[in-house]
């Protein structure tokens, strides 16, 4: 999308430049969607000029709206432990985990995020994927 920032490099920290998503979707959107093929069906942007730097940020609607993508889950379990459970189960926070043509995959990067992610209780994990449907 114009206006958004550039991809940082592979395992800094993200920011919501949307690239990944354009790409191909999560885990949890390749389920929730069926496919895995990009761009993500609950790809978002917040509008134009808003970020400290006048981009664009894009955002996941799985994590801001998840009634619009599972509305019964969301009457079920609640949209807060889905949008909690949907943070986890996307990797945010994890950093950037998306490589662009060309960059390539530095091993201790790599064993970094994946050490992030998996350094997530599996009882938040298993409560995440409970909300979602997926246990």
């Amino acid at each position: 999308m114009s206006g958004t920032p550039d991809k940082p490099p592979y395992g800094a920290a993200c920011n919501h430049c949307g690239q990944c998503c354009e790409a191909r979707l999560c885990p949890l959107g390749a389920i929730v969607f069926q496919r895995s093929d990009g761009p993500c069906p609950a790809l978002g942007y917040v509008g134009e000029g808003i970020g400290y730097d006048g981009e664009a940020r894009s955002t996941c609607g799985l994590i801001v709206n998840p009634r619009a993508y599972a509305p019964v889950l969301a009457a079920l379990n609640g949209v807060d432990a889905l949008s909690e459970g949907a943070k986890l189960l996307c990797g945010a926070g994890i950093g950037c985990d998306a490589l662009a043509d060309g960059e390539r995959e530095p091993a201790a990067t790599r064993d970094a995020i994946f050490a992030k992610a998996g350094a997530t209780p599996r009882v938040y994990v298993r409560r995440a994927k409970i909300s979602w449907g997926l246990l």
